[in-house]
């Protein structure tokens, strides 16, 4: 089954107790600045303490998406200023479910679960904003500080360069990176 495929190849983030754990990209040509992006990753949350991030580029000046307190899933397709959008969909708990968001500045905006659609819309568009400083998986900064960290598991994050459709989320959203 795909779920014991993808917590084979996972890691915890802060799964005991809090904590301040998270992956830094340091070097991301690429991965800002660009529009259309693509944000992918299978998610276990096991809080929704204080907006858990799942990818991170500081969120009052560049993308973030993550889930907000009660578990829907948030993202900042620009920055802080543009705005953000929810699901009305909440990620269940101490389960695996796989999330999508893609960006294109003159399209739009569209956020998926397991695949499926669940939020699309033109309400936020225009240039995504640049952050100076590095990409978090599991965190973002406020002020230039780690917060918003993730508890639980990730697998498979995955951030494109382009707006990827729907078919080819739901073609990859199974194959292991490398695969």
């Amino acid at each position: 089954p795909a779920e014991a495929q993808v917590r084979q190849r996972s890691f915890s983030l802060n799964e005991a107790a809090p904590g301040n754990e998270y992956l830094s990209v340091a070097i991301k040509n690429g991965l800002q600045g660009n529009s259309p992006y693509t944000i992918e990753a299978w998610v276990y949350p096991t809080s929704y303490d204080n907006f858990p991030t799942i990818v991170g580029n500081d969120f009052s000046v560049s993308y973030w998406l993550g889930l907000n307190t009660t578990g829907k899933v948030r993202f900042y397709p620009r920055d802080m200023l543009s705005g953000f959008v929810e699901t009305t969909q909440t990620v269940p708990l101490n389960k695996w479910t796989h999330v999508a968001a893609v960006y294109n500045s003159a399209a739009g905006y569209a956020i998926y679960l397991d695949g499926v659609v669940v939020l699309s819309g033109s309400s936020i568009i225009g240039p995504v904003g640049t952050s100076l400083g590095d990409l978090r998986i599991g965190a973002d900064r406020d002020a230039g500080v780690p917060q918003y960290f993730w508890r639980g598991y990730l697998d498979d994050v995955r951030v494109w360069s382009v707006a990827r459709t729907g078919p080819q989320i739901r073609d990859l959203m199974l194959v292991g990176v490398g695969n």
